[in-house]
């Protein structure tokens, strides 16, 4: 019996000292690109990483949509509404009348009251009184109308708001 189990043994230590080989230490094997090109078209290999490797292009469409706010408005320092703030000019400046044109407005007004006058008086000189009243009261009207428009227009330089003057 004993020779009977050494052999037995014997036999185990054999079937044991050949599994051990396959389960011992693993082999690294370098790629090459004929491995890369069996596994598929597109792949290549990557020898720094030991790797067959592909590449894939993602293209993708990106919409955006800005949207800007702007102060409208005058944005011309000489209108008499300029607005400081205006970032974009909407087209509003208002230059309104120079003080030269109310005056020559004034003066041209004054000079139709005087010839108006002068031909009523030469025609019923009678009521030369009543157009001497007449005509005080017209250049008044006249005086203080263009005195209104220089103020406004000095006020609209001077405030450079949006607002109409």
């Amino acid at each position: 019996m004993k020779t009977r189990a050494t052999a037995l043994l014997l036999c185990t230590l054999m079937i044991a000292s050949t599994l051990a080989g396959c389960a011992g230490e693993d082999v690294v094997r370098t790629l090459t690109q004929a491995d890369c090109d069996a596994i598929g078209d597109g792949y290549t290999l990557d020898s720094d990483n030991n790797a067959c490797v592909t590449t894939e292009t993602v293209t993708e469409t990106v919409t955006e949509t800005v949207t800007e706010t702007f102060v409208r408005g005058c944005t011309d320092p000489a209108a008499n509404n300029h607005d400081a703030a205006a970032e974009l000019d909407d087209g509003s400046c208002d230059y309104g009348s120079t003080q030269a044109e109310i005056m020559a407005d004034y003066t041209s007004n004054l000079a139709a009251e005087a010839a108006d006058y002068a031909s009523n008086v030469a025609a019923d000189p009678d009521n030369e009184s009543d157009y001497a009243d007449m005509q005080a009261s017209n250049n008044s009207a006249h005086f203080s109308s263009a005195l209104y428009e220089l103020e406004k227009s000095r006020k609209c330089r001077e405030l450079g708001s949006n607002n109409p003057c």
